[in-house]
């Protein structure tokens, strides 16, 4: 099946029994691309097959990606791949320092793809990082209304920043909240009759001004990006927002700021 993909990225999962094959994804056309795709060290299993890319619509040389592949094997076993971890070890300060991103002119992008748990870093088109994250602990649904734990979906932006120190036993060490409710947020709960026409309004013009939008009204609020996930704590704990360890959401805070757009979807 085709997975959709966050970043356009195509992988293909075949299910059977045989040699555990690694099928790596690219970017049109572009080499430097692929080997960002390649250093988040996401791979997706193929059952059955040999390392495969699609070399012939995206244009990239399958021997030069390979020399990029830092598992350096055309294979790996089913259990090596699931161990393979979302994000690299390396801080995000050094592969944007590797790859000359003037992050201050182009600044991120967050894009979070609920149905892969993963957070992921653009800049100037480029992706440079991904996260493993935990979302609300209801389902995978949209947000819409509040109190039911669920991770909202839209286009958002960074409405605060917050260094927490001590730790917060469960925002842990850092806070950056979401401009959750947003317009269609808040057309949709007018719509439904959740809030009111005033109510309405002083959303749409917190958002307008990359402001925090009302966070008591019956949308919900209190949605952020924050740290404190632990494998304690298990899957999806949250209560609607996206959670990370405290030294995944500690290696790009830094680079977000006020203003930051933050694409949620499944």
């Amino acid at each position: 099946m085709i997975k959709r993909p966050i970043l356009r990225r195509i992988a293909y999962v075949l299910f059977g029994a045989g040699i555990v094959t690694i099928i790596l994804a690219a970017f049109p056309g572009s080499f430097s691309a692929a080997k960002a795709f390649l250093n988040t060290n996401q791979y997706i299993a193929k059952v059955g097959g040999y390392f495969h890319t699609t070399t012939n619509k995206y244009n990239v040389d399958i021997d030069a990606l390979k020399q990029e592949d830092p598992l350096k094997s055309d294979t790996k076993t089913a259990e090596a791949v699931q161990e393979t971890p979302i994000n690299q070890q390396r801080p995000l300060s050094d592969i944007i320092n590797e790859k000359g991103i003037d992050i201050q002119t182009y600044g991120l992008e967050i894009y979070v793809d609920k149905s892969d748990h993963v957070l992921s870093l653009i800049s100037n088109g480029k992706l440079l990082k991904s996260y493993h994250v935990e979302l609300g602990d209801s389902d995978l649904g949209d947000k819409e209304i509040s109190g039911d734990h669920k991770t909202p979906e839209g286009t958002f932006y960074i409405s605060e920043k917050s260094i927490l120190d001590p730790a917060d036993e469960y925002l842990g060490s850092r806070w950056m909240r979401l401009s959750y409710p947003n317009i269609e947020d808040a057309e949709r709960g007018l719509e439904d009759g959740i809030i009111s026409s005033s109510i309405y309004e002083e959303i749409v013009t917190a958002f307008k001004n990359f402001q925090t939008t009302p966070q008591n009204t019956s949308l919900g609020g209190g949605v952020g990006i924050h740290g404190g996930s632990t494998a304690e704590l298990g899957s999806d704990w949250t209560w609607g927002c996206v959670g990370l360890s405290n030294s995944s959401v500690e290696d790009f805070y830094d680079y977000v700021k006020v203003g930051t757009k933050v694409v949620i979807q499944k």
